[in-house]
């Protein structure tokens, strides 16, 4: 069964678009939706934040984060990064990290989006099959 990702970003990018694609060509199935509706559909970029988003996410093997460089960071993507990790779930972070997650054994950092694809080309698996393998850092 292939993996199923979350992919979250405070608003559409073209760092998102270009993971979006990176990730279906590796064999991902992206399970988020929100990325793919109407830019005028939302009032504002924030507004795919919900709780219905929340159980989007929970049904996912792992959360992909994609922060912007240069850009402030949304309390929200540090929120949904904590909830998943918090949920034992595999966070791959692209951009500045914040912080407390580098803490988290599940959570795996990229600069870039370059380098998360130079990762998954080279074949590695980010996301193990089974979350017994996942464990967080005491």
């Amino acid at each position: 069964m292939p993996c199923t990702v979350y992919l979250e970003a405070a608003a559409g990018s073209q760092d998102l678009l270009t993971t979006k694609w990176i990730l279906r060509s590796c064999g991902y199935v992206i399970k988020s939706t929100w990325h793919e509706e109407s830019r005028v559909a939302s009032a504002s970029d924030r507004s795919h934040w919900s709780r219905a988003r929340l159980e989007e996410m929970k049904a996912c093997n792992a959360l992909v984060v994609i922060r912007e460089q240069g850009k402030e960071l949304s309390p929200e993507l540090a929120v949904l990064a904590g909830f998943a990790a918090a949920r034992n779930m595999r966070v791959i972070w692209v951009g500045l990290p914040v912080d407390l997650l580098v803490q988290f054994a599940t959570v795996h950092l990229f600069a870039t989006v370059d380098e998360l694809q130079k990762e998954l080309l080279r074949g590695n698996d980010l996301w193990p099959t089974h979350s017994s393998d996942f464990r967080i850092a005491a």
